[in-house]
């Protein structure tokens, strides 16, 4: 069974993201901030198959949390969820951000993410360096990342 990494201060995103997950089949584990997820990321970095991260929290931002993560396990996707509207590709590829999660979204909008960042073929990419941002097979509209 795959695990998911799913990080956001605001409990009750904690709990809709997981709720989700869980009804998708998925492991998952709710942190609160990303100075405790690059703790329990670095205790076990082989135990997660991809990280979800809000981008706006304090102590440490989404994209700062995905540089640390990158330095302990360069391959692991990273999804950055955010509400402060669509980042352009380049930014996200140059963070090591595989996709972006806009909010609100849906069930069926996590469903597709995960599925195409770890179900898809088989595969969870890895090996496949985000700073390229290679997208997952069957998508190809760079603004809206995998078909979010």
């Amino acid at each position: 069974m795959r695990s998911i990494l799913w990080i956001d201060d605001e409990p009750i995103v904690n709990d809709m993201g997981v709720l989700f997950l869980k009804k998708l089949g998925y492991q998952a584990r709710a942190l609160y901030s990303g100075i405790e997820a690059l703790s329990v990321f670095r205790s076990r970095p082989h135990a997660f198959d991809l990280v979800i991260t809000d981008y706006m929290m304090p102590e440490m931002t989404g994209d700062e949390l995905t540089q640390r993560i990158r330095e302990i396990r360069p391959d692991i996707p990273v999804v950055l969820c955010t509400g402060s509207g669509n980042l352009p590709a380049d930014t996200l590829a140059n963070w090591g951000i595989y996709a972006q999660l806009p909010k609100p979204y849906s069930i069926g909008d996590v469903s597709r993410l995960v599925r195409n960042l770890v179900e898809e073929s088989g595969q969870n990419h890895k090996g496949k360096p985000a700073p390229g941002m290679t997208l997952p097979e069957g998508c190809h509209d760079p603004a809206r990342i995998c078909g979010i």
